[in-house]
């Protein structure tokens, strides 16, 4: 019987002395915009995609003048132009 109560406190004590030495858990924030705005190859990735943009951007509107002179064009040819080629 002393064995096992021997054996027992042991146990306890081992347990305790585990659970009691364990540090505290720490919770860490990480700012990404930060690192996002300090990385040489973010920096660089953002400067092509706005590169890329404009880019996409001029395009666009050099499409959007040539749709509305080709519209102007023709309003100006509706009343010459016979209902089949309309």
């Amino acid at each position: 019987m002393k064995k096992y109560l021997l054996l027992f406190s042991f146990l306890l004590f081992s347990c305790g002395f585990v659970f009691g030495q364990q540090a505290p858990q720490k919770i860490g924030y990480v700012d990404s915009q930060v690192i996002l705005t300090q990385l040489p190859e973010a920096i660089k990735a953002q400067g092509q995609l706005d590169a890329l943009t404009n880019q996409w951007t001029a395009q666009l509107d050099s499409m959007n003048k040539d749709l509305q002179q080709a519209y102007e064009q023709y309003q100006k040819q509706a009343n010459t132009m016979t209902e089949a080629k309309k």
